[in-house]
């Protein structure tokens, strides 16, 4: 939304300078306010190049401390199906198998988002931002509907 707005302002900036550069004057004013223009819509175009690459490295971060996050959680259930493998029965442990290949599934899709993510550009990002995270809501609910449903013993 913000970098929506921020696109408008420099059209509405952009489009503002050449409408004064069209207001009369000689030739020369003419041709210096055109290069004027010129000048600052590229700087504007710069800003929001800049903009938008500051919010693409901040997704990222946030979506590494998301991956590890869910890494950790994958880690603690796979140590606790370990611990109990013994004691488990036969059902029990089929399903905890199952969960890990599900888990573990998904977890390789969220990483292949990111590196999607890596090599976007500024335009495709958002697409993809809103991607990763129904991927990682869905590994999120996943983890979380079996660590309800394993049953240990």
């Amino acid at each position: 939304m913000r970098r929506q707005a921020l696109y408008w302002a420099i059209i509405a900036f952009c489009l503002a300078g050449l409408w004064l550069a069209g207001c009369g004057g000689s030739e020369s004013e003419e041709q210096t306010g055109i290069q004027d223009v010129q000048e600052e819509a590229g700087e504007g175009a710069k800003a929001a190049k800049e903009y938008a690459g500051a919010q693409k490295d901040r997704f990222m971060d946030e979506a590494k401390a998301a991956l590890e996050k869910t890494d950790r959680r994958i880690a603690e259930f796979k140590a606790k199906i370990e611990s109990k493998w013994d004691e488990m029965d036969r059902e029990a442990r089929q399903k905890a198998e199952k969960a890990m290949d599900t888990m573990k599934a998904k977890r390789e899709a969220l990483s292949k988002k990111i590196d999607e993510f890596k090599d976007s550009s500024a335009e495709a990002w958002d697409k993809m931002k809103k991607d990763f995270w129904e991927t990682y809501r869905s590994l999120k609910d996943s983890i979380e509907r079996t660590e309800e449903s394993v049953t240990y013993i």
